[in-house]
């Protein structure tokens, strides 16, 4: 997509780990009290990043293969500045906990944990809610409306980005149709046209796979949410 929610090649990279462990165009308008499906494309687009930088939290769950054809699975929580990752390919498990001031990366819950590699970090970073914002408004392609459906009990409006930009890739962004916008599921078609910056998650190391495909789901949208650092001892 457009570099919004979850298509990052963090989870190539993440994979890779576990394997060897064993420019938008904004709308100043305000959405109609009657919803999203009389918006532009780039309208409906806008609102949604706009209401993601208003929310307090997220959570995702997705599944994608890489151009290898490994599999793998994530569940995110989000907050603005911070998420608890898990990150499951290869019949292993990757967890990561980013922090304001750290990340963090074990393959078990209760550790051993250790500072995340550079790569890694900056990979795990480009999730948090308000890189995913960030990023979505400066790679992305050309956007046309699609049609309105049901996705997860919800009425959407379907956002595709050709992806053809520096960072975007081809996909499609299900958004609510009722007010707020919010993000519903996040469809990868391909692989990421190359130029992305590194500090939205194209961070990854020569010769690893790209990503073949992936299917992001959105949902329990402002929980309380608490991402703390593992125990002082544990890292």
């Amino acid at each position: 997509m457009t570099r919004t929610p979850i298509r990052r090649p963090l989870l190539v990279l993440a994979a890779a780990v576990l394997t060897g462990c064993g420019s938008s165009g904004s709308s100043s308008a305000s959405p109609p009290s009657g919803g999203e499906e009389t918006r532009s494309a780039t309208q409906v687009y806008d609102d949604f990043l706009t209401d993601m930088a208003r929310e307090r939290s997220v959570h995702v769950t997705g599944h994608q293969v890489d151009s290898a054809g490994t599999a793998s699975d994530l569940d995110v929580v989000d907050t603005q500045d911070s998420a608890s990752i898990t990150l499951s390919a290869a019949g292993q498990t990757l967890y990561l906990v980013v922090t304001p001031a750290s990340v963090y990366a074990a393959q078990s819950r209760s550790g051993p944990w250790i500072t995340a590699p550079t790569d890694l970090a900056t990979n795990a970073r480009s999730l948090t809610l308000a890189s995913t914002v960030r990023c979505a408004r400066i790679e992305h392609g050309t956007l046309t409306k699609g049609a309105v459906s049901t996705v997860n009990g919800q009425r959407v409006i379907a956002v595709n980005d050709d992806g053809k930009a520096p960072g975007a890739s081809s996909s499609t962004v299900y958004i609510s149709a009722s007010t707020p916008a919010r993000l519903v599921r996040v469809v990868d078609h391909g692989a990421t046209t190359p130029g992305g910056r590194a500090d939205c998650g194209h961070a990854v190391s020569a010769g690893s796979p790209s990503t073949s495909s992936a299917s992001f789901d959105f949902g329990d949208w402002g929980g309380a949410v608490t991402v703390t650092p593992p125990p002082s001892g544990g890292v």
